[in-house]
């Protein structure tokens, strides 16, 4: 199955671009779309939102004191640094020297994705849960995208917002490829009963200083090195 930014990722084993090139087949340029950060204006860091395709970077900023993770740095990422790997933590631009996802800044402003209790090696809280309202981009949500040949089972799981964003540009663009099971909006991951919630064990990669991942039903990767995806996997 294809999915647009995501597929080229899951092929190749160096990172590469989820956004099309420049000048790759002559195509439209796709039309950006503004993602809320914050839902109570623009906050400390004077950003209210992100835009789908922009480039990133900008500024760094110190969180000051008085707001929520004070004396972290926050901004500058850049879009060609948010590939990470199937490790959470992974994803950060090398200027942040991300050892420690629970002590990190935050290069794209988001905070990286939380599970369910019991999940979080022993940090939980250390982002809120789940249902956390103050979350830049809102609460956790997921989104499921399901091949129509094979049924094949794909999740994304982040912010509202971005999901919300990531579900109208793979539905504009791989319509003809989804089964009509695929997400049409983002689903709460606080109302996703605990069986049924992707496990940190099946995610593909990490996105965006691990503040989006890509699961995939069926793939295991606690054995520890890196594990080839199934062979069956229509990717």
């Amino acid at each position: 199955m294809f999915i647009p930014f995501l597929t080229n990722a899951l092929k190749r084993s160096t990172p590469v671009t989820l956004f099309p090139r420049k000048g790759g087949g002559g195509g439209r340029t796709p039309k950006s779309t503004s993602i809320p950060v914050t839902s109570s204006g623009k906050g400390y860091t004077g950003k209210g939102s992100a835009t789908t395709y922009g480039g990133g970077g900008g500024k760094v900023i110190t969180i000051p004191s008085g707001f929520t993770f004070s004396g972290r740095s926050v901004g500058g990422g850049t879009r060609s640094s948010i590939y990470g790997t199937s490790t959470y933590g992974s994803g950060y631009p090398v200027s942040y020297s991300c050892r420690d996802v629970y002590t990190c800044g935050f290069p794209y402003y988001y905070w990286p994705v939380v599970y369910p209790v019991g999940e979080n090696s022993g940090h939980e809280g250390a982002y809120g849960d789940t249902s956390n309202t103050t979350r830049p981009g809102g609460p956790m949500a997921m989104a499921t995208f399901i091949s129509n040949s094979d049924n094949t089972t794909f999740w994304v799981i982040a912010d509202n917002s971005t999901v919300a964003a990531l579900i109208t540009t793979i539905d504009t663009n791989c319509t003809s490829y989804l089964s009509s099971e695929s997400s049409s909006s983002p689903v709460p991951l606080s109302a996703v009963s605990s069986t049924s919630v992707p496990q940190p064990e099946q995610a593909v990669e990490y996105y965006r200083a691990s503040s989006v991942v890509l699961s995939l039903a069926g793939y295991n990767n606690s054995a520890g090195p890196n594990t080839p995806l199934p062979s069956t996997t229509n990717a």
